[in-house]
Order: structure tokens, then sequence, then C-alpha cells
């Protein structure tokens, strides 16, 4: 990997957005931009989102971004990509996760409270110049169960 957009570059659509080598970041701004024109949602809307999350991040000892903001800041926050400014986004975390599988057998002589997977799923969604609907989809498959 030579950068860290390198890697999230990989994210986007192999074929036909890949190739074209826009910065994700740049996608993701324009993508923005449509959805506040066609929504009528207001930028100040958006801005209490990125309050709530890292607000609800200090819920979370191993949030990787959480502080008190207001909306103020971010509006103020150095544009980045428009319409998303420096506090409207993520910045780049490592994170990493470890889950031990065994036999119902085993797992009961491992710890008195196993957890039992009943099933699993997976959905995603590359950004996409052209369409969105990965995203609709994967959130209407995750509240259905």
């Amino acid at each position: 990997m030579l950068t860290p957009n390198y890697l999230i570059a990989l994210a986007l659509d192999a074929v036909y957005n890949n190739p074209l080598s826009y910065n994700p970041y740049f996608i993701a701004g324009m993508e923005m931009n449509r959805y506040l024109c066609e929504s009528g949602t207001t930028k100040e809307q958006c801005a209490l989102v990125a309050v709530k999350n890292r607000l609800n991040a200090l819920l979370n000892p191993q949030a990787a971004y959480s502080e008190r903001i207001t909306v103020d800041e971010v509006l103020d926050s150095e544009m980045m990509f428009y319409p998303l400014s420096r506090l409207d986004m993520s910045c780049p975390a490592d994170g990493g996760i470890v889950m031990v599988l065994a036999s119902e057998e085993k797992a009961k002589a491992l710890g008195d409270t196993p957890i039992w997977i009943r099933g699993i799923g997976w959905c995603s969604d590359a950004p996409s110049l052209e369409t969105s609907e990965g995203v609709e989809n994967a959130s209407r498959q995750s509240c259905s169960g």
C-alpha cells in the first residue's frame, strides 16, 4: 500500500470507477452534494449527525473518534471535499476482531456463557458514480433480520 487513499480507493467499483483514479473522498463529496440537493436536507442537519456520532462514541471506550463537538464547529471546520468538511468525515482507523469458533461441547468447556451464532449475513456496496442501490439493499437486509 502506497498511501491510505490507495487502500480506500480499492473499495471503489473495480471495473468502472477505480481505473479512473478518482479520490474516494471526492466521490463522497459529490454524493453528499447530490443528497443535499435531492433531499432538501441542510448542511446543519448533517452536522447534527457528526455531533451525535462523536458524542455517542464517548460511551464506547474502544471508539476511535470520540469528542464533544458542536454544530458550529462542524460547519466551521476546514472544507475538505465540498460539501464535506473535516469534522463531517471519518478519519481512517485501525481495528481488528478475533472470534473463536468451537463445537457446543468445547464452548461449554471453555466458559460459562458461550455465545451461540444462529446465522450470519453480509452485504456491502462500493462507492460508485452510477448507483447507490447496494447500500439501500444492505440496509433492508440488515433490518429485515
